[in-house]
């Protein structure tokens, strides 16, 4: 009986293969998340420039088609999370109805918290053209402005981007 006993094999693991394991899934984990982040924060500024292109074109187009026509006044319409677009000066309605007709859908930051685009559109004082932007709060989107700047995908690597701060 006592012979039973010693032939059968032990099974499982013992103590230091387990904290074997969990001190490389950790390992793995350290390295991978950060990555993880990094990408996630890109992926986030690229959807919000891409957004702000769309935005641009959108506003362009009516310029072009007459339906915004900048003066030497600055008009600045803001897409608001609810589906609304605000414009300054509040007297700007059919602006702000021409830019939604061209859109879509209205689209909302995602690199910055509670975050809005703005459009400004002004007529240059030189030479009448028009002078379209993108911005989210005061961080300009599009056209890029400033180089190496949040919004600059090509020295970018998505740790820049503006916070909630906007």
């Amino acid at each position: 009986m006592n012979t039973k006993k010693q032939n059968k094999k032990k099974k499982g693991f013992t103590l230091i293969e387990l904290i074997i394991v969990i001190a490389i899934i950790a390992i793995l984990a350290a390295i991978a998340i950060p990555n993880f982040l990094s990408i996630q924060r890109k992926a986030k500024i690229k959807a919000d420039v891409a957004s702000a292109k769309t935005i641009y074109d959108a506003a362009a187009t009516a310029v072009a088609e007459n339906k915004i026509i900048p003066g030497a006044a600055e008009v600045k319409l803001t897409l608001g999370t609810d589906g609304k677009i605000t414009p300054t000066p509040s007297t700007a309605t059919d602006d702000a109805n021409a830019l939604k007709d061209n859109l879509q859908t209205i689209p909302t930051a995602q690199s910055v918290k509670n975050g809005t685009f703005n459009v400004t559109i002004k007529a240059d004082s030189s030479t009448s053209k028009p002078i379209i932007e993108v911005s989210i709060g005061d961080t300009g989107v599009y056209p890029i402005t400033d180089e190496n700047g949040p919004y600059d995908l090509s020295n970018n690597d998505g740790s820049s981007a503006v916070s909630s701060g906007h």
